[in-house]
């Protein structure tokens, strides 16, 4: 079991000029991930639990505890959330890819393209950025990607944060890092209304579908 404490937005469209322009400033120096198409078993109205398939392993999440709003700065306020994840190989992964891609009832295809920044505290609680690669204890991911939904010609972006590790107050963590990377917030934001989970969003793209 992997426990997260989280915080997310979405936007439907290509991602903005001015959030990728922020995403690049300062200290950061995000790395381009591959991208990659992850598979989501359906699960309409159902915030709090997601299933997916991803590069020959299934992982399911589940919300455990909802920490309430915040407000990183006056233009972003967002949802904080805790999360479990588990996750279990496949055996014979293309088959069942394969398998997945014909049952589209059943299981929707997400292509991701994603940029990826991670931090980690010092012991004076100072914020350090790290490379991506580098193996922390306890960190926090700031992600912006850039997502497609097969099959329905949508595309989306999303603006998330991600902390992950033992040992540490996660909710702290997370609150320390969202205050370090949007204090110099010009011109972002990102509203309450948009701040939801991956399983939320999915639950809203297959009511509209």
């Amino acid at each position: 079991m992997f426990p997260t404490v989280e915080t997310r937005w979405f936007g439907e469209g290509p991602v903005p000029r001015h959030v990728r322009a922020w995403f690049r400033s300062g200290d950061r120096r995000p790395e381009i991930q591959p991208a990659r198409s992850d598979y989501y078993f359906r699960l309409p109205g159902n915030h709090a639990l997601g299933i997916k398939m991803r590069e020959g392993r299934i992982e399911i999440k589940q919300c455990t505890q909802v920490f309430g709003v915040t407000d990183f700065q006056a233009s972003v306020i967002g949802v904080i959330e805790g999360w479990d994840k588990w996750s279990f190989d496949l055996e014979a992964a293309d088959t069942y890819v394969t398998g997945v891609q014909a049952m589209p009832e059943s299981w929707l295809g997400v292509v991701k393209e994603r940029w990826l920044c991670k931090y980690t505290l010092e012991e004076n609680n100072a914020i350090l950025a790290i490379p991506v690669q580098t193996m922390a204890a306890f960190g926090c991911n700031l992600e912006l990607t850039w997502v497609e939904v097969e099959n329905l010609g949508e595309t989306w972006w999303t603006l998330g944060l991600e902390a992950y590790g033992q040992g540490v107050d996660l909710y702290d963590l997370l609150r320390k890092v969202g205050g370090h990377v949007f204090a110099r917030g010009d011109r972002l934001y990102l509203k309450l209304r948009d701040s939801y989970s991956y399983p939320q969003w999915l639950s809203g793209v297959w009511g509209r579908n």
